[in-house]
């Protein structure tokens, strides 16, 4: 077996696990708000999500592919060193793999462009320096990478404050109704028309053709014009006629009086914790998608010790379970002067029966973010302002399904629309990051040129199947990753973080820019969650500071693990395998 087999048939393998941990790992966060909305169901999410990301693969790949196969840096100066070059792509393909799969283990989100770009840069300045390196497409690569957050970031703000000032800030529900009637399907016409925009310009790309951008422009606004007509005239009754009357969220606020008797009502959203109820949650005779908080204090006593679900508590403690982010052994909270403190499990009070039942333990990857936390922020917040602490805290999703009526579902349908277009995105670059490494080795193999790197249809298809083999098999674990722990999502913001998120995805995929998805959709949510709560209420700081340290630790790891790779692999390629 020659070293270059050697090396293409490893980086195959390496360039497959790398598009598969992909799936796992990233493509989830394409879909997650849509789901975190509950636009849609997880099932039919991951099975519409793995299509558009084969679909985005296969015909706008190549392009990103080119650039990291050439733009990072300049294969002229590998020419005549075929195995080294090749040897250095596997390294890359090696080292990224190892770095995603490990940050997936801890549960970390890294970036998959940072990644693959720092196992280039590694290997080639670890044998020619950094004047190998393409100055000019680094900084380029390196400004994306601030450009993406920071563009979903905008976008995504200004597209929710018009969102507010135009429908959801009216005096009356029946006002904002009524302008969610007139601005729905000029939203509808706008994501329609912007899908079909950015499907021709890529396709043109990929089959090297070419619109004038007069026409461009005219097939933009006339699309726009059709699909909103169609929306006006027939899909918005339809959907009318369907009108979504709003749930019941409210707990009786006498009934709660009389069993606590310190806490006025809460009004919560839809958790739908059905599949939960074996993992700790409350279980009760209502519907298995509505959250229950009450439990009446005189029966706390009565509870078993060695009930999974329980343990005695006290009667002055306020129980509550908010969020399905919670693992099972972390499930049991009280909100107690203002702050919230976990109840240890009765297996944590057996290994340590000395600490106070109410210590303070939260695991990282749960804590901060969700309801009761956005109702403690509020509730400082009321008393800073000098309101009453005790009045009640209105669910932003509850309050959509009020003003938006019948108009709900179809922002939700938009959400999914968008959701499907940044999958179609994510699916053209991130594909690219994996098989465009493996492009380059194949293409050494069968012409023995470094210039000509070409990644071939096939290879993308591949490479679009292994991800999306990873999406449908682990993606359900990684979903609530974005769309629950950065801010509380409403079907309007989910579907504003989507569209903002789509159009900087594929603006910057067929500028042959290898942005990260996650990156542009952190931004996206992060700008509507700014507009709609303000810094101080309702985002995650501490889980927006880790995304913001992943970005900084991953490439400078991804680099070195890269040069390691190569380092070992090279004395052994020359020694061992024959040539």
């Amino acid at each position: 077996m020659s070293v270059l087999l050697f090396i293409l048939i490893f980086g195959g393998i390496c360039c497959f696990l790398l598009a598969f941990g992909i799936g796992m790992n990233n493509a989830a966060n394409s879909i997650s708000t849509a789901v975190g909305s509950k636009a849609i169901s997880v099932k039919k999410a991951l099975i519409l999500g793995s299509f558009f990301e084969v679909f985005g693969a296969v015909l706008i790949g190549s392009f990103v592919a080119k650039t990291i196969s050439k733009g990072i840096i300049d294969p002229n100066d590998f020419i005549g060193k075929n195995k080294q070059f090749s040897l250095g792509m596997l390294s890359s393909l090696l080292g990224s793999t190892l770095w995603l799969f490990l940050a997936t283990y801890w549960a970390l989100p890294v970036s998959t462009t940072h990644s693959i770009v720092g196992g280039i840069l590694g290997f080639a300045m670890y044998v020619y320096g950094p004047k190998v390196v393409n100055t000019k497409s680094l900084i380029n690569i390196v400004l994306s990478w601030v450009i993406s957050p920071v563009s979903g970031f905008i976008v995504s703000w200004a597209m929710y404050t018009l969102v507010k000032k135009t429908i959801l800030n009216k005096k009356t529900n029946e006002q904002s109704f009524k302008a969610a009637k007139l601005w729905t399907p000029i939203h509808f016409g706008f994501t329609i028309s912007t899908m079909i925009l950015f499907f021709l310009e890529s396709s043109s790309k990929s089959f090297n053709f070419k619109f004038a951008i007069w026409i461009m422009v005219l097939i933009f606004f006339l699309s726009w014009i059709l699909a909103w007509f169609i929306c006006y005239k027939w899909i918005l009754k339809i959907y009318l006629r369907k009108a979504l009357k709003p749930k019941e969220f409210d707990i009786d606020v006498d009934e709660m009086r009389k069993q606590i008797g310190v806490f006025d009502s809460f009004e919560i959203i839809d958790l739908n914790l059905e599949e939960y109820q074996d993992h700790g949650f409350i279980k009760d005779e209502r519907a298995a998608e509505e959250f229950k908080f009450i439990i009446e204090p005189e029966k706390l006593t009565e509870i078993p010790v060695d009930d999974k679900n329980w343990k005695i508590l006290t009667e002055d403690e306020f129980i509550t379970e908010f969020s399905e982010s919670i693992p099972d052994n972390k499930s049991e909270i009280k909100l107690e002067e203002f702050e919230l403190q976990e109840l240890k499990t009765d297996e944590d009070q057996n290994t340590d029966q000395n600490k106070d039942q109410t210590e303070t333990n939260f695991d990282d990857d749960y804590e901060e973010l969700n309801l009761m936390k956005q109702i403690e922020n509020k509730t400082k917040q009321q008393i800073k302002e000098g309101k009453d602490p005790n009045e009640p805290v209105i669910s932003p999703y509850k309050v959509e399904i009020e003003k938006l009526g019948g108009t709900v579902p179809l922002f939700m349908l938009l959400q999914v629309i968008t959701a499907m277009f940044v999958a179609f995105g994510h699916g053209g670059n991130d594909t690219a990051l994996a098989t465009a490494p493996f492009g380059s080795i194949y293409s050494v193999y069968t012409s023995g040129d470094v210039t000509k790197a070409q990644v071939s249809f096939w290879v993308l298809a591949v490479g679009g199947f292994a991800l999306a083999l990873g999406l449908l098999i682990f993606g359900h674990r990684v979903l609530i990753t974005v769309g629950e722990k950065i801010t509380l999502l409403t079907p309007t913001g989910g579907y504003i973080s989507q569209l903002s998120t789509a159009l900087t995805t594929v603006v910057c995929s067929l500028l042959g820019m290898p942005i990260s998805i996650t990156h542009i959709l952190i931004g996206a949510v992060l700008g509507y969650g700014v507009s709609l709560y303000g810094w101080s209420t309702g985002i995650n700081g501490k889980m927006i500071f880790k995304i913001v340290v992943s970005w900084l630790v991953t490439l400078p790891i991804s680099a070195i693990t890269a040069i390691m790779i190569f380092s070992i692999l090279r004395p052994l390629c020359g020694n061992f395998i024959e040539d």
